[in-house]
């Protein structure tokens, strides 16, 4: 159900939460209350529905959940308003609700149950399948927020660029690179430079992809496995590379180049293989896109 009026002003996430957190804390009809879609994500615009989900404390009527939503969207100013009842969603509706801002929760465990009983669900059933089925659907009906291939693709050229210039470092010594201040700072900066740009591109697509809004690094590499889009062992190996960077960044005044130098020349691959993971990523979206 929804109540449509375009919004004047776009509200931020953090807004949303402050302005209904002591509302529904108040309200004992309303046992969890999530915020998803894009306001969630961040890829609202100005003409995005505040998508609500909900758990109840006891069953509610339908008049009642339209009294909740009109309530809310007074809260908040705007008309544009959808409220979702968790336990009447389809099952890919209440993972999307899952994987929003969690607003207020008056009975932990009930919102502990309802994500385990569609984590269940996910794992004996064919979501995944159900999940492409309907992505494809928005698609074709111009409804899905589609990734910014764009964007994605000079996040992968960048990653690709450090990779090509890394590779020509390969073949100087230890003690060339450490005896030259340039060549030192080069292999520090793209190393730098090629995984973050890879994280980039990979979070794009697991926001876009509506998985998760990670707050971290290591988040996206997780969203990613548990989505099941970059498989274990890689993203084993990403999470160290995470570790890698952020010690890169933090510690660059007392980094070993001995360890860089080794990661050059031993752990490359793995660099490679990201590239290659986020590439069929894109593959993946456009192949969705034309069928």
């Amino acid at each position: 159900m929804y109540a449509k009026t375009a919004t004047l002003e776009i509200l931020t996430a953090d807004e949303i939460v402050a302005m209904l957190r002591p509302m529904v804390a108040a309200d004992q009809r309303i046992s969890a209350l999530w915020l998803f879609g894009s306001f969630a994500t961040g890829h609202m615009h100005r003409n995005s529905d505040v998508d609500l989900g909900f758990l109840a404390t006891d069953t509610i009527s339908f008049d009642t959940e339209l009294i909740l939503m009109a309530e809310y969207a007074m809260a908040l100013h705007i008309g544009a308003v959808d409220l979702v009842n968790i336990t009447t969603a389809s099952l890919p509706l209440q993972a999307n609700i899952l994987r929003g801002i969690l607003i207020f929760a008056r009975e932990p465990e009930r919102v502990t149950a309802v994500s385990e009983n569609v984590s269940n669900a996910r794992r004996h059933n064919h979501y995944r399948y159900t999940e492409t089925f309907l992505h494809s659907a928005r698609v074709h009906a111009g409804r899905w927020d589609l990734i910014d291939k764009a964007t994605v693709k000079r996040k992968l050229a960048t990653l690709e660029a450090c990779i090509q210039h890394l590779e020509t470092l390969q073949g100087l010594s230890l003690e060339a690179l450490t005896s030259d201040v340039y060549k030192a700072d080069s292999l520090l900066h793209r190393f730098q430079i090629a995984i973050q740009s890879g994280l980039d591109a990979l979070c794009h697509i697991v926001v876009q992809r509506r998985l998760a809004v990670p707050e971290s690094n290591y988040e996206v590499i997780s969203a990613a496995e548990q989505a099941g889009i970059i498989a274990n062992d890689h993203a084993i190996a990403y999470r160290k590379m995470v570790g890698f960077r952020n010690r890169i960044v933090h510690l660059y005044d007392v980094i070993d180049l001995a360890i860089v130098y080794a990661a050059l020349q031993h752990n490359f691959d793995n660099l490679r293989a990201f590239h290659a993971d986020i590439a069929a990523l894109i593959v993946q979206e456009e192949n969705l896109c034309n069928e």
